[in-house]
């Protein structure tokens, strides 16, 4: 059903950008700008339709993100390839720091 959803969302945009570029009087749909603003708005459209639609059997609505580490942070941060020490590493570290005490 989010698929037909989607298909008619699009199918409505396109109608809509033909009506306003036939208002305007383009031709050939106007230029690569506003075809690009077109297929942009399309694709997200259709995205965001296919991504939050619940779900049949659970209810709950797909949130379509790849799922993380919450130990890492935000995005584009700097500090992607760092990672959580492993439990080996904390048991020697604290090992070596309660010895020094």
């Amino acid at each position: 059903m989010k698929y037909v959803v989607a298909l008619l969302v699009s199918v409505g945009i396109l109608f809509l950008y033909a009506i306003a570029a036939a208002s305007i009087g383009w031709r050939k749909g106007g230029g690569a700008v506003p075809q690009f603003m077109l297929w942009t708005a399309i694709f997200c459209t259709w995205r965001s339709i296919i991504r939050k639609w619940p779900q049949q059997n659970s209810g709950k609505p797909d949130s379509g993100a790849i799922p993380t580490s919450s130990k890492r942070g935000p995005p584009f941060a700097g500090f992607q390839d760092i990672q959580e020490p492993s439990r080996r590493q904390k048991q020697e570290r604290k090992r070596l720091t309660d010895g020094k005490q």
